[in-house]
């Protein structure tokens, strides 16, 4: 049972493709591959099946190469689950120690570097570097030289940089400080790409506010994205470098699985005070307001025992029946996806400046600000009436946010990956 996470599609046709599967003894089975759904989200795994044509005998050695194959996730062991079914009833059950592999990345395509985006001449800051493969995902034993270059005057970040094994491609330069004002970037190099930062504006004086990035809409595994909750946080903090991060599976398979303690659970370990933010969060999945329903909602807490108010309950079936529990508790909802038809148009009718402070106005579906904005919706043009401004020219008060809604559970974007998909199959017709 290969995991579902963008590996390659397992085949047994094409001996030199990638993810060729084949077994030995090979006369004693009948090899077949299946698509699976996977009980813990909505995409598709593969069964490499081996029926066995002849009696097999203790002990008796069985060798499965699934070769060529490529993965598609940031650095870390997986299991491939094997169980056996001696009955034939189809309930195969797991044997003891599944095979464990190490996911490894690739050559180095691309190199990362992170700045803050506004501090004071000699406000001491971190340069975050991190080198990519051809998918965005950090290399592995990458020991190349670096060198960087600034329109800025700069201290502390050195003329170059090796790495060792030890930093696993990712390497903060601490206590570096530009020395005059102006708006900079930092230039990277490993001599076969050229790389540069975001931009940094550098005032006289300490600023007095700072700006901070983070991307508070994303999927996991645990509801309709493409890898675990863990991996879209690592890539949150160590691939694009954010500040703070929430993920917001869809409520109805949090609640219908009991995942939404785990969810929570997953979230605190990733917090890290002064360092990495992370919020509890989900996505209240209602209907279209095209449909009866209010639209998609996100909820985030402060608290880390708050319970799940899901869209499926009676009791919380409505916006105004949500806020209503939320009152007194450190919440807020953030609608999105306004005016797309397809997802969720969003009922504009109900209102509460408090506990619907924001609406999502910029997110990969495209843009919710007006009819005809750029860029559209990635399903339709919108439904006329239903736009971040026409909720503003009803008397809504709102703040903005932009999101990545990323199902590929990559939060922060991915600038490499754009418009590619990765592994994740559709079952045969």
């Amino acid at each position: 049972l290969p995991p579902k996470l963008n590996w390659s599609r397992p085949q047994i046709s094409k001996p030199f493709a990638e993810g060729f599967v084949s077994v030995t003894p090979a006369h004693k089975f009948n090899l077949k591959i299946e698509p699976y759904m996977h009980p813990l989200s909505h995409n598709y795994s593969y069964k490499i099946k081996l029926i066995s044509t002849t009696q097999l005998y203790p002990y008796e050695k069985i060798i499965i190469s699934y070769s060529r194959a490529r993965s598609q996730r940031i650095m870390q062991s997986c299991f491939f689950h094997v169980l056996t079914d001696t009955n034939g009833d189809g309930k195969g059950k797991p044997i003891f120690g599944s095979p464990k592999v190490q996911v490894k990345g690739g050559e180095a395509k691309h190199v990362r570097v992170v700045i803050p985006s506004i501090i004071g001449i000699s406000d001491r800051f971190d340069v975050k570097v991190v080198i990519l493969d051809q998918f965005g995902f950090p290399c592995s034993g990458y020991t190349g030289t670096i060198t960087f270059s600034s329109n800025g005057t700069i201290q502390n970040l050195p003329a170059s940089y090796t790495f060792s094994k030890n930093d696993n491609s990712i390497h903060i330069f601490k206590d570096v400080s530009f020395l005059n004002k102006g708006k900079f970037l930092i230039r990277v190099t490993d001599g076969a790409t050229n790389d540069i930062s975001n931009p940094c504006v550098v005032t006289p004086r300490i600023p007095p506010y700072r700006i901070y990035w983070g991307d508070i809409h994303w999927h996991s595994n645990f509801s309709d994205g493409l890898r675990s909750p863990s991996e879209g946080y690592l890539y949150a903090k160590y691939v694009t470098f954010l500040d703070f991060t929430a993920m917001t599976d869809h409520d109805s398979l949090l609640d219908f699985k009991n995942l939404w303690p785990t969810n929570n659970l997953v979230s605190q370990h990733h917090y890290s005070p002064g360092d990495f933010i992370t919020f509890n969060a989900y996505e209240w999945t209602s209907p279209s307001a095209l449909e009866g329903g209010s639209g998609h909602r996100n909820v985030y807490f402060l608290d880390d025992s708050q319970p799940l108010f899901s869209n499926s309950s009676p009791e919380t079936a409505t916006t105004d029946l949500l806020w209503s529990q939320l009152e007194g508790r450190d919440a807020i909802t953030i609608p999105h996806h306004v005016a797309e038809a397809s997802i969720s148009v969003i009922d504009w009718s109900s209102y509460n400046d408090v506990l619907q402070p924001l609406g999502e106005i910029y997110s990969g579906h495209g843009s919710s600000e007006y009819q005809g904005g750029e860029p559209p919706y990635f399903f339709n043009d919108g439904v006329p009436g239903y736009f971040i401004q026409d909720a503003l020219a009803m008397g809504h008060k709102l703040g903005f946010i932009a999101s990545t809604d990323s199902h590929l559970t990559l939060p922060g974007g991915n600038d490499i990956l754009s418009g590619y998909l990765g592994y994740r199959h559709a079952l045969p017709a």
